[in-house]
């Protein structure tokens, strides 16, 4: 009898699924759609602000339109930026920004997200 290995080449070294669905993000008093997200998390495109690899920042709002957003306090650190793209990553996740993203992954509205986080 042989042994068989099996595997699958990863195309990436990401954890979590990029979702491609924009979110909207406040950062530093200004809108965001976002290019992609994730529980990890995101890449956006039309910033020309002063933050740079290693900088970290505050989400202050994200939302699935920009007249619906919510307070989300989300600690964050630029990776990389190169043009008008910027991508950062959450250090580490509260309740409830994982519960916002949840409810954002889900595409479920954010009171009922509320309510059912009651139960």
């Amino acid at each position: 009898m042989s042994t068989r290995i099996v595997a699958f080449a990863r195309p990436h070294g990401r954890r979590d699924q990029r979702m491609v669905i924009p979110i909207y993000i406040m950062i530093e008093g200004r809108l965001y759609p976002t290019v992609d997200w994730s529980f990890g998390g995101f890449q956006i495109k039309g910033y020309h602000g002063r933050l740079r690899p290693g900088d970290r920042f505050t989400v202050s709002h994200a939302g699935m339109m920009i007249d619906d957003l919510s307070a989300m306090g989300a600690d964050c650190e630029v990776v990389r930026t190169a043009g008008d793209t910027l991508s950062a990553h959450f250090n580490g996740l509260s309740d409830h920004v994982f519960d916002l993203l949840q409810a954002f992954m889900m595409h479920r509205p954010l009171r009922q997200a509320a309510s059912r986080a009651a139960y």
